[in-house]
């Protein structure tokens, strides 16, 4: 028998990633089922985490510090991007789970890393996996700058020493709390 877990990450917590999240634990479940020489059968999920770094990833720290404890002889995860969108992290973790004879297998790529020419393939899916990700955060801080030219703001609504209003076009400014403007 072989011990697996499969890994599954969205990177917020909306409805339409929740779906998502659901239909991979529900595949995961289903993989497994295939495989009858598989044991253990953990899934380690986050749910509205990115994958650009590894703080806050709970359970996927879990998982990994688990597998080097040698509970788990394969990983199984969607694709790279979902595993990490950071090249460095990627390599360093996949190195390490591999000189501890530990391997991941990316499904949509197709890579396993226990066979020889695994490498240069993670590498450049890894590469794309953070391109992306820059990307899509240059897209977002570009809409929220156009967003706050026109009176959006963005932050907490409990700011000390300001109120959040609105006026009557519904655009939102701040409203300073005199008692607290000191």
């Amino acid at each position: 028998p072989i011990s697996v877990c499969a890994y599954c990450r969205v990177s917020t917590d909306k409805n339409d990633q929740k779906n998502s999240f659901d239909a991979l634990k529900k595949f995961f479940n289903s993989f497994f089922n295939e495989h009858k020489n598989w044991k253990t059968k953990t899934i380690f999920a986050d749910l509205g985490i990115s994958g650009t770094s590894l703080k806050k990833r709970d359970k996927f720290n879990q998982m990994i510090r688990e597998a080097k404890s040698g509970k788990y002889s394969i990983i199984i995860t969607k694709e790279v991007s979902r595993f990490s969108r950071n090249v460095q992290d990627t390599l360093n973790i996949i190195t390490e789970l591999h000189n501890l004879g530990v391997y991941v297998l990316f499904l949509t790529e197709d890579i396993y890393t226990e066979t020889p020419d695994y490498r240069e393939q993670l590498i450049k899916a890894s590469e794309q996996a953070e391109a992306e990700s820059r990307k899509t955060s240059k897209r977002v801080l570009w809409g929220q700058r156009r967003q706050m030219e026109n009176g959006v703001v963005f932050g907490r609504l409990e700011m000390f020493g300001y109120n959040i209003k609105r006026d009557n076009l519904n655009n939102q400014y701040f409203e300073i709390i005199p008692e607290e403007a000191q």
